[in-house]
């Protein structure tokens, strides 16, 4: 999985709370979170040069690595027809995600390394053990309540920003690989003829009602016909 994936997510605020509430354990603010020194993409990248691991060395640890799965094959179990997330290099992705120098990706390093910290504290306040030694049931009661929670106010706020964070990545990265895409019964593109004359009716009907199932935004996505009506642009502190 490449980590140039177009998925929106909400950035959340800078950690506060420091004590326990009704057992709920603290959102750490002392986990030291890896500084990533590179210059990025820039705005003309050479892909032949970038190659396909990328063009910034990788930060996260095995750990790190098997929480996410964890986390990632909870989310998007596996089916008889489409595989986990795990099986298909969701771990990888994140790892490239979170290496890379841009913005919304340094929100996610921080919420990995400082979220998968609060996970264990949970994890043992809960059930006396650690996030990856939960049974599948333990934690998924565990996401359940930070999923149920609000980000606006109250001792859940951080976890419910990270459950929305990776879960819109999670299910981003799964879509774009060929498993993901099959699962979906994506028709790879076609050629035509004349104008584009964008996705019929009862194509935009199936993805809205898609994209609404997972609790996804839907109204600010670019459909139909060029031009669209957002347009696109660098906002000038992209790392050149």
């Amino acid at each position: 999985m490449a980590a140039a994936l177009s998925v929106v997510s909400g950035c959340a605020p800078k950690s506060t709370k420091t004590a326990a509430v009704d057992g709920i354990a603290p959102w750490p603010s002392n986990i030291a979170v890896p500084e990533v020194d590179h210059a990025g993409y820039g705005q003309f990248p050479d892909y032949f040069e970038i190659g396909e691991v990328g063009p910034w060395p990788k930060i996260l640890s095995n750990q790190h690595k098997r929480q996410l799965e964890k986390f990632a094959d909870l989310i998007l179990p596996a089916t008889e027809t489409a595989p986990a997330p795990s099986d298909v290099g969701i771990a990888e992705f994140f790892d490239d995600w979170v290496s890379a120098p841009y913005p919304w990706m340094t929100d996610t390093r921080r919420t990995v390394h400082h979220g998968f910290a609060w996970l264990d504290a949970q994890a043992e306040l809960m059930f006396k053990t650690k996030w990856l030694d939960l049974s599948d049931a333990q934690a998924t009661e565990i996401l359940t309540m930070m999923s149920e929670s609000s980000r606006e106010s109250g001792p859940l706020t951080q976890p419910a920003w990270m459950y929305k964070n990776l879960r819109e990545l999670t299910i981003g990265a799964y879509y774009t690989t060929p498993e993901g895409e099959v699962d979906l019964g994506h028709v790879a593109a076609q050629p035509l003829t004349g104008d584009y004359p964008g996705p019929t009716g009862e194509a935009l009907d199936h993805m809205r009602d898609l994209i609404l199932s997972l609790d996804l935004e839907w109204e600010d996505l670019p459909v139909g016909p060029p031009p669209y009506d957002t347009s696109y642009a660098f906002t000038g502190d992209e790392p050149k």
